[in-house]
């Protein structure tokens, strides 16, 4: 009498639980891109709300108008230059106050020279230490988020213990994703870096 075997064989299983691993790796690989890019688009919302910020700020009476040392975030927020943030004590620099964003820690520098020349300066040091997260930040069209007749003495550069480079030049043109990608994997490969935006208006 022939015994009829049912259920599946060991390959089958094996195979199964492949399939299921694989799908796993991919859903998880989909779940960390798309946390990744709410992070930087809070971030960039975050960053370009101080700018218009800063915008307006230019159209007030600020003579003689100086933020900048340890307390440069507390100050630039009670005048509404900086806001929608938490308030913290700085990871990097100790002593210094900053802007808690998604990606790291914001902080920000004033200064007015004269009746109509204001020079600004916002820093985003980056937490993750990975070329990919700096690469996601900056190819989000700063060259259209940045009011155009800024960049005549504007430019957006990256630095870190390796060094420092231009990302976004004065003028704001001709930056290609190969430059910015280039730039983020020799200056934040395993390192802190900061994104600075240098603006005199």
């Amino acid at each position: 009498m022939k015994i009829e075997q049912k259920g599946r064989s060991m390959i089958e299983m094996l195979g199964v639980l492949a399939v299921i691993g694989i799908l796993t790796i991919a859903g998880l690989f989909g779940y960390q891109k798309a946390i990744l890019k709410a992070r930087v688009n809070k971030t960039v919302e975050m960053v370009a709300m101080t700018l218009q910020n800063y915008a307006d700020l230019t159209l007030k009476d600020t003579e003689g108008l100086t933020i900048t040392g340890q307390n440069a975030v507390s100050d630039a927020s009670q005048i509404g230059l900086i806001d929608g943030c938490e308030l913290l004590e700085s990871e990097a620099e100790e002593g210094y106050q900053i802007c808690e964003v998604p990606l790291g820690e914001l902080y920000v520098k004033f200064e007015q020279k004269g009746d109509k020349i204001h020079n600004y300066m916002m820093m985003l040091m980056m937490i993750d230490q990975e070329p990919d997260v700096c690469t996601a930040f900056l190819n989000q069209g700063w060259s259209e988020i940045v009011p155009k007749e800024w960049w005549n003495n504007a430019m957006i550069w990256i630095k870190s213990d390796l060094g420092e480079q231009v990302v976004f030049p004065q003028g704001g043109a001709n930056v290609t994703t190969s430059i910015i990608n280039s730039a983020c994997k020799n200056l934040c490969n395993d390192i802190h870096c900061m994104v600075t935006f240098d603006i005199a208006s």
